[in-house]
């Protein structure tokens, strides 16, 4: 089982301000936020020891920087494995997910990489050559994992292709985008980080047709 790192907190807005900036401080993984009465809450992290103690220090940075309230912050460097049962995240989901995300990447990686073979018999067209560079850059401009330019090809080539052209994307690049570009959201950020590429995908088909 992995470090845990925990930042506890008086109110909601401190809370997310801590999540975000252990996030971005190093290579962790959010596995919970508890609350607990008194607007007291508890965001729970995990990754190795140094990744959770620099994410620790920047969320009391970060929420020191903003006036909020840091009540107590702790580092488990070797937690006993019982207490992984007692973790919503669990270190083997957590795992699990990564592989399963690392599968989709690669897999993606590997149908864009490859490319058919020309027949040696059929000499080259420059301008099909054009037409063809043109789109592949096009698609590749619209692959990025953004909200404006998803909207605008969904106005222009429907839902399915706005979606479909997030599949160019990494996994990380969606979540990231939808947890900062949807404020409107009814998922929580631990929610969206345990979300697989097709969940994400799935997710942002539904949210622009219901």
């Amino acid at each position: 089982m992995q470090a845990l790192g925990f930042v506890e907190t008086r109110g909601l807005v401190a809370a997310i301000e801590s999540a975000d900036a252990m996030l971005k401080a190093a290579e962790v993984h959010l596995i919970e936020r508890t609350f607990v009465k008194g607007g007291i809450v508890t965001i729970t992290i995990t990754g190795d020891v140094a990744a959770c103690r620099a994410s620790v220090d920047a969320a009391i940075a970060s929420v020191t920087r903003m006036g909020g309230t840091i009540l107590s912050t702790h580092v488990i460097p070797r937690p006993h494995e019982s207490l992984d049962g007692l973790v919503i995240g669990s270190a083997d989901l957590i795992q699990e997910k990564e592989e399963i995300e690392k599968k989709e990447d690669e897999l993606q990686e590997e149908t864009l990489q490859a490319e058919p073979e020309a027949d040696e018999d059929d000499s080259p067209n420059p301008e099909t050559e054009a037409v063809e560079d043109e789109n592949q850059e096009t698609d590749a401009k619209k692959a990025v994992a953004n909200r404006a330019a998803m909207e605008e090809l969904k106005e222009t080539d429907g839902i399915d292709r706005a979606v479909s052209s997030l599949k160019r994307s990494r996994t990380a690049e969606i979540k990231e985008m939808i947890l900062n570009e949807y404020p409107e959201i009814n998922l929580s950020s631990e929610s969206v980080m345990n979300m697989t590429k097709k969940e994400l995908t799935d997710w942002l088909k539904d949210f622009y047709t219901n």
